[in-house]
């Protein structure tokens, strides 16, 4: 099972990284705010299982939380499209996003009204 993990280098991302990796069936891919959209793409297509957490909790400016929150969810879900197949997502969330919890509504949103469009969310 190809598994990508967006906010790899995270707290909860490094480790989780490395627990999955001592079992031997799952092949572990990592998505970073230094990587691009088209790797982002490329990773989706081959991957079994998302595991989103990439997110900013504590941006220095606001319109960075909706950059790596909404428009990176947005992303994952174009890219889930674009593969045409079903992709189970772990969409997990910090505590210090309530701050900013419309955006954070609006990313939930997002995966809920793609799900029902196209179908191809578990």
């Amino acid at each position: 099972m190809n598994i990508l993990i967006t906010g790899s280098n995270g707290f909860i991302g490094k480790n989780l990284s490395s627990q999955i990796k001592q079992f031997n069936n799952y092949k572990i891919s990592t998505f970073t705010r230094l990587d691009s959209k088209n790797s982002l793409d490329n990773k989706i297509k081959d991957s079994d299982l998302i595991i989103h957490l990439a997110g900013e909790n504590r941006p220095k400016d606001p319109i960075d939380f909706n950059t790596s929150n909404v428009l990176l969810t947005q992303d994952i879900c174009s890219a889930i499209d674009k593969a045409d197949k079903k992709i189970p997502i772990l969409f997990l969330s910090s505590e210090h996003a309530e701050t900013y919890s419309l955006n954070l509504r609006i990313a939930i949103i997002i995966f809920m009204v793609r799900a029902r469009e196209r179908q191809k969310f578990i």
